[in-house]
């Protein structure tokens, strides 16, 4: 789950992410506001991309709640925690009605906490508030810029709203992801994750991932195909499953290869876009590609074709051919943008922070918005729990 801690109390506020951080509590992420109460309002994008907010406050007054009532009126999917010394009764039928479900007395009780943070994530579970979606990238040739494009219409997603994203680089053969969007230098890798499988936290996981975007992280790839394929499918599979839970968007960058491993991101995507570029070698390769995709049971609603450096007024194949080749109906031309490309890839920058304005910038953008405009989330139904512990 993701989950938004307001707390004025540094101590307390550092109690509570220990206890979410550990693998009892179920590997939670957690943002932490520190603020009083009343400032709850100021983060109301915050909230709305959190699925429980916790509210730890030593004392509480009826304009506390009422501030809390506001915020989770703008927040209807989010469920609320206080964590507070032992209220009165009157205080805590007001904590009710102002959309509080889950009340725990200071100091925490782990095995207590834990309970609750598992009622509240099986409840998310069951209706299906924070299942990260996950879309999945394959370079049907050699130099299509499948990389490139992953990377940076991730990246375009994540800045447009507040949805956390993340950029799996499961490319085998060169995994280059992180070269594109930061010069920071992974600290693990994709393999390192998956050999550590079975004591992954999220301390670990947080740790290990490359922060490019206040909402947008990245898992560097091995770098080394060897190394790249000792990752078993049943390893990436429990991280994938991990990384749905903390983010609402997954992208995986596959590279050509589908095996097993990189059938197990196939399976969960929502959205397969196959890369190529305007030449005939490239639409073969495509045309096979696509295929191959069909034949193992991928549906041809799933396939999204990016045609990359399309240059509508000289390419030697049009859009109306490609489409008829390779048997599908969603294509999308993007075009080329060379100066502005050869900058952001030199300056390892995503292309959106050198230039706003390019072509495929600016492509980019829309197309992000176009395949995954923001939609108001389901409206949590969560019963009452745990207001009477404090008395």
């Amino acid at each position: 789950m993701n989950i938004l801690l307001i707390s004025s109390d540094d101590n307390s506020a550092q109690q509570i992410v220990d206890l979410c951080s550990t693998r009892e509590a179920g590997f939670h992420r957690v943002r932490v506001v520190r603020a009083r109460v009343q400032q709850l309002g100021e983060h109301a994008d915050a909230l709305k991309s959190a699925d429980l907010l916790i509210v730890n406050s030593a004392d509480l007054s009826v304009d506390d709640l009422a501030g809390i009532e506001t915020a989770l009126e703008g927040a209807p999917r989010v469920s609320c925690m206080l964590v507070s010394q032992p209220l009165s009764s009157t205080l805590l039928t007001r904590a009710m009605r102002a959309g509080v479900r889950y009340v725990l007395p200071m100091p925490l009780d782990a095995a207590t906490f834990y309970e609750e943070l598992a009622l509240v994530a099986s409840k998310t579970q069951q209706e299906g508030l924070h299942a990260g979606r996950v879309v999945s990238f394959l370079s049907c040739k050699g130099g299509s810029g499948t990389t490139f494009l992953a990377a940076n219409l991730a990246y375009a997603h994540a800045v447009a709203g507040s949805e956390r994203v993340l950029l799996i680089d499961l490319n085998q053969q060169f995994a280059d992801a992180h070269l594109y969007l930061s010069e920071n230098k992974p600290s693990s890798t994709l393999v390192g994750l998956c050999e550590q499988i079975d004591r992954l936290d999220l301390a670990l996981f947080n740790a290990s991932v490359i922060k490019v975007h206040a909402n947008f992280d990245l898992i560097a790839g091995a770098g080394d195909p060897t190394a790249a394929g000792e990752i078993q499918a049943e390893q990436f599979e429990q991280l994938l499953n991990l990384a749905r839970q903390q983010y609402d968007m997954v992208f995986v960058d596959l590279g050509q290869n589908i095996d097993s491993v990189s059938m197990v991101a196939l399976d969960q995507s929502e959205v397969l876009f196959p890369v190529l570029q305007s030449s005939l070698a490239h639409l073969f390769s495509g045309k096979r590609q696509v295929e191959i995709l069909l034949s193992l049971g991928y549906q041809k609603h799933q396939l999204v074709v990016l045609i990359n450096q399309y240059d509508s007024k000289n390419a030697p194949i049009t859009l109306e051919t490609f489409k008829e080749k390779l048997g599908v109906s969603e294509l999308h031309p993007l075009p080329s943008d060379i100066k502005l490309v050869n900058q952001a890839v030199a300056k390892a920058t995503p292309l959106l922070d050198v230039s706003k304005t390019g072509a495929l910038a600016k492509s980019l953008s829309a197309l992000a918005q176009q395949l995954w405009p923001q939609s108001a989330a389901p409206v949590a139904k969560l019963g009452l729990r745990g207001l009477f512990k404090s008395k």
